[in-house]
């Protein structure tokens, strides 16, 4: 990548360390090369935080390989010939069982979609177990197979995709345990029976 700014190395060896005034000192006259730092670190520190069987050495260098892959500078730069829109092709209901053999964790879609769904949570109500595969079923954007985010190697986007419908599918059917059961996991407050409510007003109100 060309850009304004130029490391030079004070000495010789496998491996450099570049501390935080000099890396501020060449990203900030570089937009671009901002950008694909920020990028690459948020979605290193995600992928740190999942755990892979590997050690700490190893998953930080795979995951310093894939994080770089997918930054948005390297992909313009040498792109990936499956994530253009001629190659990309979504399963559609015709396919149906015969994805399944792809993986244990695939599912066909269901005609319908999202309508469908709906319907049967309306009939059934919302089954927190069966909620995820559901979502895969009426949203092929999500499937963890064939589904775009996939296609794209766009994980992390996609994780972030199914909570939000998640999150709120919790709200519509008064399920508060649901939504804040993703909180109690991670190191943030969890949202209070009072904060609900104003939430479920909010929903009603709509």
């Amino acid at each position: 990548m060309v850009h304004h700014s130029t490391l030079t190395s004070k000495t010789f060896g496998e491996i450099f360390t570049l501390d935080g005034k000099d890396l501020v000192d060449c990203l900030q006259n570089s937009p671009a090369s901002a950008s694909m730092f920020c990028g690459y670190a948020k979605a290193f520190v995600e992928m740190m935080q999942k755990p892979t069987g590997l050690t700490v050495h190893g998953q930080q260098l795979v995951a310093a390989d894939s994080c770089c892959r997918h930054t948005r500078q390297y992909q313009e730069l040498y792109p990936d010939p499956k994530t253009r829109l001629a190659n990309i092709s979504i399963v559609h209901d015709a396919l149906g069982p015969d994805i399944q053999t792809m993986s244990e964790s695939t599912c066909s879609f269901r005609s319908g979609g999202l309508a469908h769904m709906l319907k049967d949570l309306d009939r059934g109500g919302l089954q927190p177990e069966n909620i995820i595969m559901l979502l895969q079923n009426a949203i092929p954007e999500l499937h963890p197979d064939v589904g775009t985010h996939a296609l794209l190697e766009q994980l992390f986007e996609r994780d972030r995709a199914v909570s939000s419908c998640v999150s709120l599918l919790a709200l519509v059917y008064d399920d508060y345990n649901l939504f804040v059961k993703p909180q109690m996991l991670a190191p943030v407050e969890v949202t209070t029976p009072g904060q609900w409510k104003h939430l479920r007003e909010l929903v009603t109100w709509v």
